[in-house]
């Protein structure tokens, strides 16, 4: 798994993870191989520049490169502004689940 920071001007921007999914790979997704992208973040001072689509879209070119056939993510349901930027990557909704003490709606994107 890969955590990547993302500095402004020397300032901690945000942050994402992207790798193997762990305990969240064993929910039964559609992918064979999928990545788990996880704990993507702004910081509250660069949010609304842009900063967590050049995130996810790191994120996702990593995955490939490193072979994974898709990338799979859990959102708060009460999060529609996370699941508004990934449905525009293509993100698609798979239901819902409960994990974690808390309700998550599943979220796939299959490499073409």
């Amino acid at each position: 798994a890969a955590l990547w920071v993302l500095r402004v001007g020397g300032s901690l921007a945000g942050v994402v993870a992207i790798g193997d999914p762990g305990d969240v790979g064993d929910l039964g997704w559609d992918l064979t191989r999928p990545a788990g992208l996880a704990r993507l973040a702004v910081s509250r001072e660069f949010q609304g520049q842009g900063l967590a689509a050049v995130l996810i879209s790191h994120a996702l070119q990593t995955a490939r490169n490193q072979g994974y056939d898709g990338v799979i993510l859990l959102v708060s349901p009460g999060n529609p502004r996370a699941e508004h930027l990934y449905q525009k990557f293509g993100f698609q909704a798979d239901g819902e689940t409960f994990n974690w003490g808390h309700l998550w709606v599943r979220y796939q994107l299959a490499f073409q």
